[in-house]
């Protein structure tokens, strides 16, 4: 399931619904009961830093969404499997009203969410059902806009697709994973009349997640040994600006572009898994230490510092299928060699790794601790999608994630994502000609990276040449 913005060729002409919350659901909505358990950090702030941009533009909304077949769809049971969805999950029935400088939380209680229709009728023309879908979904997935997603079917008269969006403050990408795996198979059991799938377990709750939280951060100071890579990172009055090489600056505002590409095969991937666990290595670590390293072989021959974050899961093995925002970052303050040794390079990314913590800071509590913004800029993930909830209905559900288009700046994404067919490296990227040749560089280097380790062998040299008789 590779990542893409929503184009021309995943919407295809027929007829597009919308599915809305109903008039009943709005009153209960406006009448929601407070709920004493508070915002994570990471939501409180990003609520109120989004107050400030609540009249751009809604097409650079950067929502995070899907989309996946439906099976014998009706109505009634596309209706059924969003309600029973968000009944399922707190974290979607919640409201966040304004108090004082913040936000407080409202819970809609579980059978008070219900979707109804909104026709927009038949769309014969492709581009228009692909304008139609994507409007919709950047005016729902809005921070401030309950309940803070959109969906909309589209009926091609042979197969019925859901499309999903999502703003952050209610979904991350283990909830995509999560909602791509449970959607459908809620939708099949109201489909056939049989109600919600008993086996289905209910998962963990989003705002438990968030009272664990504060308790967690009710006793961290300015001590806490968590902070010391953050100082390393910030330690120039702020988080440095992408690689020079990039040809990107920190203050520059720019347009991005989403791009996907290969890496390396199934079997590729998989034999390189084993080959390090032979040297007691995760591929993870390895891969980041290959993007780190491929970073700085681009600026030169010498060890350079590389201002990288990584993008974490944040959430525990109970947590797998619980819908909510609970990714953070934590600091990679490295100075990489590029010729440095591949296993030696993974295990200072694992010690880096730990002295951040297994539960990191929320970046607004780093900014507060010590005093200095923490705006990301160059940002790193590794995610293995190989096993894991419905990786094997993907292709069944021909499920496919989106992520909307962000508003322009001089921030970077990367993240590695091992996928059952092939590992592919992708990028959110400032769109210059520049950036976007250094970003397929960097992929170049890291599958040339991959195939050495796989193949150390060095090229056989070459035959002495032969004196020509006489």
């Amino acid at each position: 399931m590779r990542t893409t913005n929503v184009g021309a060729a995943h919407v295809r002409p027929g007829r597009v619904t919308a599915w809305v919350p109903s008039r009943r659901c709005e009153a209960a909505w406006r009448d929601a009961p407070p709920d004493p358990r508070p915002l994570t950090v990471d939501q409180h702030h990003h609520l109120v830093a989004s107050l400030g941009h609540a009249g751009e533009d809604p097409a650079e909304a950067p929502w995070i969404g899907f989309s996946c077949r439906l099976e014998s769809a009706e109505p009634s049971s596309v209706a059924a499997a969003l309600a029973s969805f968000f009944d399922r999950h707190e974290g979607l029935r919640c409201d966040y009203r304004r108090a004082g400088d913040g936000f407080t939380r409202v819970v809609l209680p579980p059978g008070a969410t219900e979707f109804e229709p909104l026709a927009f009728g038949v769309l014969d023309d492709a581009r228009a059902a692909h304008a139609c879908v994507t409007e919709h979904l950047s005016a729902t997935a809005q921070p401030h806009v309950w309940p803070r997603a959109g969906f909309l079917t589209v009926d091609d008269g042979v197969h019925v697709t859901l499309y999903a969006a999502f703003d952050h403050v209610a979904f991350d990408l283990g909830s995509l994973h999560a909602a791509v795996d449970e959607i459908p198979l809620l939708h099949r059991a109201y489909a056939r009349g049989d109600g919600p799938d008993p086996l289905l377990a209910l998962p963990a709750s989003h705002l438990d997640h968030a009272v664990a939280e504060r308790e967690r951060l009710a006793g961290v100071g300015p001590d806490d040994p968590r902070l010391e890579p953050w100082r390393a990172l910030l330690a120039g009055g702020g988080v440095p600006g992408l690689p020079p090489a990039s040809g990107v600056r920190r203050t520059d505002r720019l347009a991005h572009e989403l791009v996907s590409m290969p890496l390396a095969t199934a079997g590729e991937t998989g034999e390189l898994a084993e080959l390090l666990a032979e040297r007691e290595t995760r591929l993870e670590d390895a891969l980041l230490a290959l993007a780190l390293r491929a970073v700085a072989a681009l600026e030169g021959v010498a060890p350079v510092a590389v201002p990288a974050l990584l993008a974490v899961p944040g959430r525990s093995e109970e947590q797998a299928g619980s819908i909510g925002w609970f990714t953070g970052i934590v600091p990679l303050p490295l100075v990489v060699d590029p010729a440095a040794p591949l296993v030696a390079l993974a295990r200072e990314v694992r010690e880096t790794c730990d002295r951040s913590g297994v539960e990191p800071l929320p970046a607004p509590v780093v900014s507060r601790l010590l005093g200095v913004p923490v705006r990301p800029s160059f940002v790193l993930a590794v995610v293995d999608h190989r096993t894991g909830p419905g990786v094997e209905a993907w292709r069944t559900h021909r499920a496919q994630a989106y992520l909307g288009h962000v508003p322009a700046g001089d921030q970077l994404h990367l993240w590695i994502s091992c996928l059952p067919e092939r590992t592919f490296l992708e990028a959110r990227h400032p769109a210059t000609p520049e950036c976007g040749a250094w970003v397929a560089t960097l992929s170049v280097t890291i599958r040339r990276a991959v195939l050495a380790e796989l193949d150390p062998r060095p090229a056989p040299a070459r035959a002495p040449a032969v004196a020509p008789a006489g």
